[in-house]
């Protein structure tokens, strides 16, 4: 490989918005006109070529560090995958979990408090609408404001054997302002309300998302309910967005940080 065609490979993964192993990484180089592989596959260019961009990887890292800068690509011995903020080589099939984790250690208030900050309460009921998709949930919708018999949001999982219908409830509070077992037992109520007015044989589910915190006895009680009531706190929503790639922003491989745009684009 030469040294341009090396300069080149490092801009276009500057450029990567996802995680690549190496081969992956190559054959796209290949398709998109970055490389020549004057004639070979990518698994055979990568075999021929792997070591020499492994060898001007380490060199860019370590003159970074000699001058005081940060490098372009920083390079995790031990793991085979090309991700953001780092250039890494040996087999695993995941996104690094240790990258992973940082990003969520270093990312999670910051992302809760955006989330409180920039929507109001109706606003937030959408969000979650968007959160359920997230996790697989179809025909999903926000009640219209004004009288909603308690349903906040809405939505269906499909099995192979049955429907589970949504029933979800949003408290929009700030930190310390904790969901108490009453607002819990309401939507409780609710689930068990709307399975009476339904003719149709399904499972019901109760979903009870907050930006801030569930009170011990709140916690409790749903750990006990039938039909069931899930709760998420504002820590767990920041972390299934994390791990969904949902509200971060890749396009800086050395700065990786949340996504500037209003947290309702997240899911566009």
């Amino acid at each position: 490989m030469k040294k341009n065609d090396f300069q080149a490979l490092v801009r276009y993964i500057n450029k990567l918005c996802k995680p690549l192993n190496p081969e992956e990484l190559i054959r796209q180089a290949i398709e998109d006109g970055i490389i020549d592989p004057k004639g070979r596959s990518a698994s055979r260019y990568l075999e021929a070529e792997w070591p020499y961009i492994l060898k001007r990887i380490n060199e860019q890292v370590d003159d970074a560090k000699r001058s005081g800068g940060r490098p372009k690509i920083e390079y995790l011995a031990g793991i085979d995958r090309i991700v953001p903020g780092c250039f890494v080589t040996k087999t695993e099939t995941k996104q690094p979990k240790e990258l992973k984790e940082a990003i969520t250690i270093r990312l999670c208030e910051p992302m809760l408090n955006k989330i409180y900050s920039e929507l109001d309460d109706y606003q937030f009921q959408e969000f979650c609408t968007r959160f359920l998709e997230l996790l697989g949930c179809v025909d999903c919708e926000v009640r219209p404001k004004g009288p909603d018999r308690g349903i906040d949001f809405s939505g269906t999982f499909h099995t192979p054997f049955s429907k589970i219908f949504v029933i979800g409830q949003a408290k929009h509070y700030t930190k310390g302002n904790t969901v108490s077992i009453s607002e819990v037992k309401n939507l409780y109520a609710t689930v068990n309300q709307e399975k009476g007015l339904r003719a149709e044989a399904a499972l019901y589910l109760g979903v009870f998302v907050t930006t801030s915190t569930f009170s011990s006895r709140a916690t409790k009680f749903a750990n006990t309910a039938d039909p069931p009531v899930y709760l998420v706190n504002g820590n767990q929503l920041a972390k299934e967005l994390i791990s969904g790639d949902i509200g971060i922003d890749y396009s800086d491989l050395v700065d990786i940080k949340l996504d500037g745009r209003n947290t309702l684009e997240w899911f566009r």
